[in-house]
């Protein structure tokens, strides 16, 4: 398998931005969805939702960079089902054609 497309990454990247401040908008505190009583930002979405997530599902890869394009779908599916199970908030992947990117 190869590494994650320059794409891919500019959409993660972009993806933790954008549930960070639709978990703002929707009144969640990080402290609500974590335990740290701070505002989301798109750094600390990876670091407290996305990143725990992928070292579960991928106790090897360290890093969002290590993930390859099947790996990283399967960590934003399970990201976005327990996000939008437990407080309501998912976003669809952004993509080259959408204009989130």
């Amino acid at each position: 398998m190869t590494g994650r497309t320059a794409q891919q990454n500019k959409a993660l990247h972009k993806y933790f931005e954008i549930m960070a401040v639709d978990l703002s908008d929707s009144g969640y505190s990080v402290q609500e969805v974590c335990v740290l009583p701070i505002s989301w930002t798109k750094e600390n979405f990876k670091e407290n939702i996305w990143k725990p997530v992928q070292k579960a599902m991928f106790p090897d890869i360290n890093s969002t960079t290590e993930l390859n394009t099947v790996q990283l779908t399967q960590v934003y599916d399970q990201v976005n089902l327990i996000l939008g199970e437990k407080f309501g908030v998912s976003h669809q992947f952004p993509s080259y054609w959408s204009e989130d990117v």
